[in-house]
């Protein structure tokens, strides 16, 4: 007997199952399915965690001039402190005008 007729002779007596692939490819799924739906959590929660941990710092970040102004003891001193900030230009303010050439269109 050839090695096929004995193949044949051993499987006629059972149906063949593709069931292990269709379980295979079923776990499969479902694992790529549980990893995107984590990805998607993952990008739904960065921003706010972002903008709390932002906020955090900003929060316990005081520009230097201010530093100086809460320092000042009496209220009217203090007051000027604050009004002398905000009379000056921030950093870069003039810079723009600058660059393109309004400032000498004044002249």
């Amino acid at each position: 007997m050839s090695q096929a007729h004995f193949i044949k002779a051993q499987v006629v007596g059972r149906q063949v199952s593709h069931r292990s692939a269709f379980v295979e490819n079923v776990v499969a799924l479902i694992v790529v399915s549980l990893a995107l739906a984590v990805l998607m959590c993952l990008a739904a929660v960065a921003p706010a965690v972002w903008t709390f941990a932002t906020a955090a710092v900003a929060e316990t970040h005081i520009p230097v001039g201010l530093s100086q102004c809460l320092s000042v003891k009496s209220d009217p001193g203090r007051l000027a402190c604050y009004d002398e900030l905000a009379a000056r230009p921030a950093k870069g303010a003039g810079a723009p005008s600058e660059t393109f050439g309004e400032a000498q269109r004044g002249r």
